[in-house]
């Protein structure tokens, strides 16, 4: 998640509260859904404050038991990054081999 309060420029404030809405309901209708799986946002002052409900546990976001359950998962979810680029997630669940399910290309400022 990405605090729009943190840019200046007002398109980017918009994008980045279009992204957090659809990352927000895309994780409530994940867990919604989906029993056995893993979904949330980082639990950081932002979205604590926004998504209270869908917070990753601290305590199992450690590099070793992210990478650990990516390794283990079937299928990997990932979106946008900053400035409509590809975000990290993207590249390691990729990495790992995983089936990926992207959001769609966006952005116009999209780098690869």
């Amino acid at each position: 998640m990405w605090n729009p309060d943190n840019n200046s420029d007002l398109e980017e404030k918009n994008r980045r509260e279009l992204q957090n809405e659809f990352r927000i309901d895309a994780c409530r209708i994940i867990k919604k859904n989906f029993k056995n799986t893993i979904v949330g946002v980082f639990p950081d002052t932002f979205s604590s404050k926004v998504a209270p409900d869908v917070l990753l546990d601290i305590k199992k976001i450690s590099k070793k038991e992210y990478f650990n359950e990516l390794k283990n998962s079937d299928i990997a979810i990932a979106d946008d990054g900053l400035n409509d680029t590809l975000g990290w997630k993207i590249k390691e669940c990729l990495l790992f081999g995983k089936a990926v399910i992207i959001t769609p290309n966006r952005g116009k400022n999209r780098k690869f």
